[in-house]
C-alpha cells in the first residue's frame, strides 16, 4: 500500500490540518452538531487535496466496491425520487447533500488509508482529544442547565432559534433551556461512541488506553441517560447488547445483523406500522415524546406510503403529511385521527 510521509512543509501543515479538522469533527458531535456537514466538507477538501497529490487512484479504488456501487445507486435514485417530491427543490438540495457527504467519506477515507502508522496515531489521538472534550462539553450542559450555550446565545451569538417552546426567556435574556434541545448532540455521542473507543488504541501504554475507554463508556452513558432523548437510550442499550454478543461471537452477529437489516428494508412499510399495532406505544418505560411517537409517526407514514406503493411520497413527504402527535402517543387508540383528519 502506497504511503506518504510528510517530508515538505506543506505536507506537514496538511497533516496538521487534518488533525485539527478531525479534532473539532469529533468535538461538535456531542458539543455542536449542526456545525458537522460543514466540517465533514472542509476536512474531505483536505483529503482531496492530499489524495489528488498522492494516488488519486485511491478514490476510485473505493468507489468500485460493493459498498461504493450500492451507495452510487441509492444517491441516484434519491436524485429520481426528489422529482415527484412534495416540495422538489427541498427534495434536490437533500440529494446532493447526501451527494456530497459520501463524496467527502471516500475521499477522507482514501487519504487516511495513504498515511502511514505513525501519522495514523496522530490523527487518530486527535480525534479522541476532540471527542473528550466534547463529552466533557455535553456532560457540563446536562448537569448545570446548559449554562454555556446560555452565556454563548446572551453575549456572543444566537446558536439556535430561541422561542418560547425552547427556552425561558426573561427580559429578553434567555434563563433557561428545554433539555430537548440537546437531543441532537445526544444522537451524535452515541453514533461516535464506538469510533471514539476505536481512537483510543492510538494510545500506547495500555493502562492509560484502558482508563481512556473506561472513561468514555462511563461518560457517555451517563450523559445519554441523563439526556432526554429516548432515541439515543433505546440506541445504547441496543448496540451495547450487540456489542456484548459480537465478543462471544462475532461471525454469527454479524450474520444475523445483515439478515436482519436485509429484512428491514425489504419490508420496511409493513414492518413501520407494527409496533403501533401491536401496542408498543403503550409501553410504560419508553418515553412518550420521543420513541413511542414515532411508532405513531411511522404508523401514518406506512398508510401513507401504501397509497404510492411504487415510488413512495417523495423526500420530506412527511412534513406535508401534517400528522398531529397527541400530547402522550400511549394513551392513542384505534380510533386515531387519520392524516386527512378521518376518524
Amino acid at each position: 500500500m502506497a504511503t506518504e510521509r510528510p517530508s515538505s512543509s506543506a505536507a506537514r501543515l496538511m497533516v496538521q490540518l487534518q488533525a485539527a479538522l478531525l479534532g473539532l469533527l469529533c468535538f461538535s458531535g456531542p458539543a455542536a452538531p449542526r456545525v458537522l456537514p460543514v466540517l465533514i466538507g472542509a476536512l474531505g477538501i483536505t483529503a482531496a487535496i492530499h489524495v489528488f497529490r498522492t494516488e488519486p487512484r485511491r478514490v476510485v479504488d473505493l468507489v468500485r466496491t460493493p459498498i461504493g456501487i450500492v451507495l452510487g445507486l441509492f444517491i441516484a435514485y434519491l436524485f429520481v425520487n426528489a422529482s415527484w417530491a412534495p416540495s422538489p427543490g427541498d427534495a434536490y438540495t437533500k440529494a446532493a447533500g447526501t451527494l456530497g457527504l459520501a463524496a467527502a467519506a471516500f475521499l477522507i477515507a482514501a487519504s487516511f488509508s495513504l498515511r502511514d502508522e505513525g501519522i495514523a496515531k496522530t490523527l487518530a489521538k486527535a480525534a479522541l482529544v476532540g471527542f473528550l472534550v466534547g463529552l466533557g462539553f455535553l456532560a457540563i450542559e446536562l448537569a448545570f442547565d446548559e449554562p454555556i450555550k446560555r452565556f454563548i446565545t446572551n453575549h456572543i451569538v444566537q446558536l439556535f432559534d430561541v422561542s418560547t417552546k425552547k427556552a425561558k426567556i426573561v427580559n429578553g435574556e434567555v434563563t433557561g433551556i428545554a433539555a430537548f434541545v440537546l437531543n441532537r448532540n445526544a444522537v451524535s455521542l452515541v453514533l461516535l461512541l464506538i469510533p471514539g473507543m476505536l481512537f483510543a488504541r492510538a494510545i500506547e501504554t495500555g493502562s492509560t488506553r484502558n482508563l481512556t475507554v473506561a472513561v468514555l463508556v462511563l461518560a457517555g452513558a451517563s450523559c445519554i441517560l441523563a439526556s432526554k432523548s429516548g432515541t439515543s437510550v433505546v440506541a445504547l442499550f441496543l448496540g451495547a447488547a450487540v456489542f456484548a454478543a459480537s465478543a462471544l461471537s462475532l461471525k454469527v452477529v454479524r450474520v444475523l445483523l445483515m439478515a436482519a437489516w436485509t429484512v428491514v428494508i425489504l419490508f420496511a412499510v409493513p414492518l413501520s406500522a407494527l409496533p403501533y399495532d401491536l401496542g408498543w406505544n403503550r409501553w410504560t418505560f419508553l418515553p412518550p415524546q420521543s420513541v413511542a411517537a414515532r411508532f405513531y409517526i411511522w404508523k401514518h407514514m406506512a398508510g401513507a406510503v401504501s397509497a404510492h406503493p411504487i415510488g413512495g411520497i417523495g423526500i420530506r413527504g412527511a412534513r406535508e403529511l401534517n400528522v398531529r402527535l397527541p400530547a402522550d402517543s400511549r394513551t392513542l387508540g384505534e380510533a386515531e385521527p387519520t392524516p386527512d383528519g378521518r376518524k
